[in-house]
């Protein structure tokens, strides 16, 4: 939307370098960095982190390139370890990193490693390097609406997700802070997601204060496990969330543990739609498609059907097809699904869903499928209409004689780059 401006946060790159600065002290006694090292003939450029390791960068003076040495913890009896990552360049620099190591290996007490891991820990909770944008946004191709995420830790490890779960958060203040300006900008309309919304204990805090401000309509996405527990829906309800969007990918259990990497946890959300439904919460499904659950898809529509016996307040199915993930798995990775196996899926899917009476949309969405991928059909998108471009999706030559191209949001950019032409199917005849 033209014209948006956020209250956003400084950037926290500084606050790193404080606690980088802090982890340094506590491991080297580092007054500050870079700290030259005149005894061994290096300096100390920067501090990393990898899990539970402290990777320490340095260099040779006047020299280009870098090596590294990795400080971890074996245990009370072992102590540190210290090991090379990357080799340095002369014999004279390896010669010194061993030396350097040796010391390390004595100095790094347990008192040393624990100064340091406490302000790691704060370190790896700041949102370095997160577009913003990820936080808070008019969500592209949909109309009127604005969603702010309370961070990334999740309770399920979905294969498929774009996000990483150790992606750090701003905290409760910024979250109501971008919920007043997404208020300011005009939107009725407000989606409140993760990672998962329900480990965030300000949650409720989050939605009341929404709907103080006018919110007509606020939305919950979530996988609903947590809402499971009594009265947890209830309370969300009480303090103003109107609608649910929960994520529900597959019939089957096994088929859902696969794609989460969350086992038992099928049963819970079937449990926590149940409890929105039943605090008169207005539920969507949505299903992702991937290849762990492209072949049980089309059962869906009759697992909605069953379970919630066309509850007034279940609007539906959403189904849509996502971006890349953030580290896809090879055995889950969305890239790998063959654009044949996902037009059957969702032929299957639409068929199924007309036959059990349960609505479906989100295919033909900004993060659904190419429309030729189930024929544009008739039940699930309206021909006529005219899309706006979204920026991770286009159009491929063979879109220019499809009579549906304007009212589709074309394809991902990775399955255009994989697949090519395959991807489509042009619709030449009305």
């Amino acid at each position: 939307m033209p014209g948006v401006v956020f209250r956003d946060p400084a950037p926290p790159s500084a606050q790193a370098e404080a606690l980088r600065g802090e982890v340094a002290r506590a491991l080297v006694s580092a007054p500050a960095l870079p700290l030259a090292l005149p005894r061994f003939g290096l300096e100390l450029v920067t501090l990393k982190l990898l899990d539970d390791t402290f990777i320490l960068v340095l260099r040779e003076p006047d020299r280009e390139g870098t090596m590294e040495l990795a400080i971890g913890w074996e245990g009370a009896r072992d102590g540190a370890s210290v090991t090379l990552r990357r080799r340095p360049g002369s014999p004279r620099a390896a010669a010194a990193l061993e030396r350097l190591a040796r010391r390390l290996k004595l100095s790094t007490t347990r008192e040393r490693w624990l100064a340091a891991s406490v302000a790691a820990r704060s370190l790896r909770a700041l949102p370095l390097d997160i577009p913003l944008e990820f936080f808070r946004q008019v969500i592209p191709g949909v109309e009127r609406r604005g969603l702010v995420r309370t961070g990334f830790r999740c309770n399920q490890d979905c294969a498929f997700c774009w996000q990483a779960r150790d992606w750090g958060d701003f905290g409760p203040e910024q979250v109501r802070a971008w919920i007043e300006d997404l208020w300011r900008l005009g939107l009725e309309r407000l989606s409140i997601s993760g990672g998962e919304p329900t480990l965030d204990r300000e949650l409720v805090a989050h939605v009341r204060f929404a709907r103080a401000l006018g919110f007509r309509e606020i939305c919950l996405e979530t996988n609903a496990v947590l809402l499971a527990r009594p009265g947890r829906a209830a309370e969300l309800a009480e303090a103003g969330l109107t609608a649910a969007f929960v994520s529900l990918h597959s019939a089957e259990p096994a088929a859902s543990d696969r794609a989460t990497r969350a086992p038992g946890t099928h049963g819970r959300t079937v449990e926590g739609i149940r409890a929105l439904l039943a605090a008169g919460v207005s539920v969507q499904l949505g299903a992702v498609l991937s290849p762990a659950v492209v072949e049980s898809l089309p059962a869906l529509p009759g697992f909605i059907a069953q379970k919630f016996g066309g509850h007034p307040r279940l609007t539906g199915l959403s189904v849509s097809y996502p971006s890349r993930p953030y580290a896809p798995s090879p055995e889950d990775d969305p890239a790998t699904l063959h654009p044949e196996l996902m037009r059957a899926a969702l032929v299957g899917v639409i068929e199924a869903a007309t036959r059990t009476g349960v609505a479906v949309d989100g295919i033909a969405g900004p993060c659904g499928a190419p429309l030729c991928a189930f024929d544009a059909d008739p039940r699930v998108v309206d021909r006529s209409r005219r899309v706006e471009p979204v920026p991770f999706k286009r159009h491929l030559p063979g879109c220019h004689a499809c009579v549906v191209q304007d009212a589709c949001f074309g394809v991902r950019h990775e399955d255009a780059e994989r697949w090519g032409e395959a991807c489509i199917r042009p619709i030449v005849a009305s």
